[in-house]
């Protein structure tokens, strides 16, 4: 998902990372372990992240 000039992305670690795209490359802003290994998309409703598992979710509320 795009949030503003960058990319917000969850990984199948539960890593979600904020990075900076462009033609230039990857580059890498912030990241926070939210959730153990998961293979579902996130969702993105009301200023929140949601992430889930086989046996979790999780809610992570972004900041501006």
């Amino acid at each position: 998902m795009w949030a503003g000039e960058r990319a917000l992305i969850l990984n199948s670690r539960g890593d979600l990372i904020l990075a900076k795209l462009s033609p230039e490359g990857y580059r890498e802003v912030g990241r926070a372990k939210v959730i153990d290994d998961t293979w579902a998309a996130p969702a993105f409703a009301g200023g929140c992240v949601f992430a889930r598992n086989d046996t979790e979710i999780v809610c992570v509320p972004l900041g501006k």
